[in-house]
């Protein structure tokens, strides 16, 4: 396009954490002439984009990008807290520039279609557990645990994405859009323990699976209560793990927590799921933990899974089609030290050009 984009200027501003005063303050120029800029009421001055550019990192082609936004409902937001508003436009503004990315580099790359049916749980009677468990058995998991979930999530042809959202209080937010062309995606914090990055990922594909195709969420489904139920028997199917659950206490939890892979906290919380302890229980246990100052630092380590698809892609481009760095970059529309820290890395492999 022949002038900046508008809409560009306000995801390069949000996704950089800034308010239009502060941003307006930094690159000093007025905040009425920011604002009419954004608002579409006058174009954006070369000099201007200079100072954007510049100040919040971004070269001078991100901010003449079209741009369709991607609609991020906040029920898909897996966070620890409260967070702010403002984190939460910045992590939509993030979202939709990675989208913006993914979008060029699948126009000379196919994924595999994703194998991700689209249920509407009301159809099982709400019986989330059975909608875990046909998808277990539609993707041909052994029984016990899923030895890497990350894999088995890129396997069925979602992407995983690394990326830090500036809060280490979000976790992890899904984007799908069935109609839209590009995959499920599940963007995490890569800054977590590798039983929450299971967990989280598993998580998301409830939300995916269960609620992202949904026109309205009816006011009676708590949806995040539906992805945790769907993340638990995933990971840990109650035919399977109920015998490991008798009379638990805290060393035993640690013993199964590097064969199951998940939290301690998760397993508790399996164990009076599946009627294997008591709520007071429950309490006791959480109580031990607190003691022992599980609650916000675990013993025993999971190792944190990588994800290789989105790097598959990148290198596909630089391997395949020839393309230097610098023209990934460009086509990306994006810095050459962001684009390593999203993009690079993995093996290319499993990706045929667009015929």
């Amino acid at each position: 396009m022949s002038e900046p984009n508008a809409q560009m200027v306000v995801l390069a501003r949000e996704s950089r954490g800034y308010t239009q005063t502060e941003l307006a303050d930094a690159i000093a120029v007025g905040q009425g002439t920011l604002s009419k800029v954004e608002n579409r009421q006058i174009p954006a001055s070369n000099d201007l984009i200079e100072r954007l550019s510049s100040r919040l990192n971004y070269p001078r082609e991100f901010f003449y990008q079209e741009c369709r936004q991607k609609n991020l409902p906040l029920t898909f937001y897996r966070k620890r807290a409260r967070v702010s508003a403002r984190t939460l436009r910045a992590v939509r503004a993030t979202i939709n520039i990675r989208c913006l990315e993914l979008e060029r580099l699948l126009r000379s790359a196919d994924l595999p279609p994703a194998r991700v049916p689209l249920i509407n749980a009301s159809d099982f009677r709400g019986d989330i557990e059975r909608i875990a468990r046909d998808l277990r058995t539609r993707w041909h998991l052994p029984p016990g645990p899923v030895e890497h979930v990350t894999r088995t999530l890129e396997d069925a042809g979602l992407l995983v994405i690394q990326c830090d959202f500036g809060d280490r209080q979000v976790d992890a937010v899904s984007v799908y859009d069935p109609d839209d062309d590009l995959p499920p995606i599940i963007f995490a914090n890569p800054g977590v323990p590798g039983d929450r990055w299971r967990w989280t990922l598993a998580h998301e594909l409830g939300h995916v699976i269960l609620h992202h195709h949904l026109l309205t969420i009816p006011a009676h489904v708590e949806v995040e209560s539906e992805a945790n139920r769907f993340a638990s028997e995933f990971l840990m199917p109650g035919s399977e793990i109920r015998g490991h659950l008798t009379r638990p206490n805290l060393e035993k939890l640690a013993s199964l927590k590097p064969h199951w892979k998940v939290s301690m906290g998760a397993l508790i919380e399996r164990a009076a799921s599946l009627g294997k302890i008591t709520e007071r229980q429950r309490r006791q246990l959480w109580m031990l933990m607190g003691r022992y100052g599980y609650r916000t630092s675990e013993p025993v380590s999971v190792p944190l899974e990588q994800p290789t698809l989105v790097t598959e892609l990148v290198d596909y481009h630089m391997s395949k089609l020839n393309y230097a760095e610098r023209e990934v970059t460009s086509l990306l529309r994006m810095g050459i030290a962001e684009f390593r820290y999203y993009y690079r890395g993995g093996n290319a492999g499993g990706l045929r050009a667009v015929k």
